[in-house]
């Protein structure tokens, strides 16, 4: 599974579950859009402590969702055992969809739109969840359900965007177009 904080002195772990937990407090209470200064204060900490923990936001967020990202990559490991490699390759894209489109920082990160900066915390969020869509792209693509020449990573990019779609404007389910899109 992902573990995105580092092994630290207890101190220090102290101090980065204070500045995940006051981060989780003020999503729940006013939405992803984080000042991080507001979480320091939160958190009890000095801005210091927060940028020395979480250098870009997108790392503190990737920290944040951590959960939610181990959850897909277990589920990849259980799809991978499906008799149907498509329906395993669109059933964790949808998941993921889901989960970055909770957190449109991450997905405009993941596709290099936006403004947001990456750091090493959000690089090995991401790594974990191309390393997992990999192989279920690979399964899907062996078994000749998908196009060949598609690359995870471009796959991911292009299901974050589609992640950011207002649902109310585009009642259709965009994933499913994707997948129409893909077919071999």
């Amino acid at each position: 599974m992902l573990d995105l904080m580092p092994v630290r002195r207890a101190d220090a772990a102290r101090n980065a579950a204070c500045i995940v937990s006051a981060a989780r407090q003020l999503i729940s209470e006013r939405g992803w859009d984080l000042v991080l200064d507001e979480v320091a204060r939160r958190a009890g900490v000095g801005s210091t402590t927060l940028y020395r923990n979480f250098p870009v936001r997108t790392d503190l967020l990737a920290v944040v969702y951590q959960d939610q990202a181990n959850e897909l990559i277990g589920l990849a490991t259980e799809l991978l055992d499906t008799p149907n490699a498509e329906t395993a390759l669109f059933a964790w894209l949808d998941r993921f969809a889901d989960h970055v489109g909770s957190v449109p920082p991450l997905a405009l990160a993941v596709t290099g739109c936006g403004p947001e900066h990456v750091g090493p915390i959000f690089e090995r969020w991401h790594a974990a969840l191309t390393a997992s869509a990999t192989r279920l792209l690979e399964r899907a693509q062996d078994a000749d359900a998908v196009r060949p020449g598609l690359d995870a990573a471009g796959l991911l990019a292009l299901t974050s965007t589609i992640a950011l779609l207002d649902p109310q404007r585009y009642p259709f389910r965009p994933i499913e177009l994707l997948r129409s899109g893909l077919a071999a």
